[in-house]
């Protein structure tokens, strides 16, 4: 285990120089590419229209978190125009921090990690909110 923010980094850059496509790698994110299944219930043209957005979001979000390293090896397609979308979605979300943090973390978490939070006796906002130095 990395001990230090900086031994993390290099673990981290190591990482990286080693993630090849494994099978497995790009089954975990076929979804990604290809798109959510849709459930048995809703016909598939109807699920086609209906995930659009769902889809295009999830792309945006995951694939624009994501090292160019493994955008590349999970062969997710990604270029400028996609990069200056998730770039103002960022912003957006940057922008609104400061209203989201006023719910209280019930609001903000799964009902499991809330009560986890609460008995670590943590405030997750204050973990996540530090101003960038």
């Amino acid at each position: 285990q990395p001990q230090t923010f900086d031994d993390f980094l290099a673990y981290w850059d190591e990482m990286l120089d080693r993630f090849v496509p494994h099978k497995t790698v790009l089954y975990g994110t076929g979804y990604i590419r290809k798109g959510i299944p849709g459930p048995r219930r809703i016909p598939k043209p109807v699920w086609k229209v209906l995930s659009a957005p769902l889809n295009a979001y999830t792309r945006l979000v995951v694939v624009g978190t994501l090292p160019p390293q493994m955008r590349e090896v999970c062969q997710l397609q990604w270029d400028a125009k996609k990069e200056k979308r998730f770039q103002r979605f960022a912003a957006t979300v940057r922008a609104l921090n400061p209203l989201l943090n006023r719910l209280p973390v019930r609001a903000l978490y799964t009902s499991w990690a809330a009560a986890a939070w609460e008995r670590a006796g943590v405030d997750p906002r204050r973990l996540h909110n530090r101003p960038a130095a």
